[in-house]
């Protein structure tokens, strides 16, 4: 089994903490979070993944809802933020509801891409080297279909 899989499904706080502490997957523009955020409003991220910029929205808004379709992902990130001022939508964003199939990229070592996967037909995962795709039926749900008090910010990071 993939080391990397393994550690996020049993030592997912483990996991979060220490790619907090590694500045994993950290972007200049997350410094931004404090002026774009509303402390007293709820912040969203789509496309979560291991929940980097998840943690960041938290820390400058009322609470964060996060959307991961990819179960590991979306059972991490429950283990970590579920019930602490965070929410997790096991699901994808898209126009309309319903269920499709996300494709998951491996490489042609046979670790994953999930970074990449997609449930945009069109999207030849051109991007990088697949050797293999894997296919996942996922729910799907316009974000509109919510009813949220107050949102203050909106980050929106997919493949499609």
């Amino acid at each position: 089994m993939n080391g990397p899989l393994w550690m996020y499904r049993h030592l997912p706080r483990v996991v979060h903490m220490w790619r907090r502490l590694a500045r994993a997957n950290y972007e200049r523009e997350m410094e931004l979070l404090p002026a774009l955020c509303d402390p007293q409003k709820t912040g969203i991220d789509i496309g979560a993944k291991v929940g980097m910029y998840s943690y960041r929205i938290r820390d400058n808004s009322s609470d964060v809802v996060v959307f991961e379709p990819i179960p590991v992902y979306n059972q991490m990130l429950a283990a970590v933020f579920e019930g602490k001022r965070g929410h997790i939508e096991p699901v994808a964003v898209s126009s309309e509801a319903g269920r499709v199939k996300m494709r998951l990229p491996y490489n042609a070592k046979g670790n994953w891409e999930f970074g990449r996967a997609t449930i945009e037909p069109k999207n030849a995962l051109s991007n990088a080297v697949v050797a293999r795709v894997e296919e996942l039926d996922v729910e799907v749900r316009p974000l509109d279909s919510y009813d949220w008090p107050a949102v203050g910010f909106i980050k929106i990071d997919v493949e499609g």
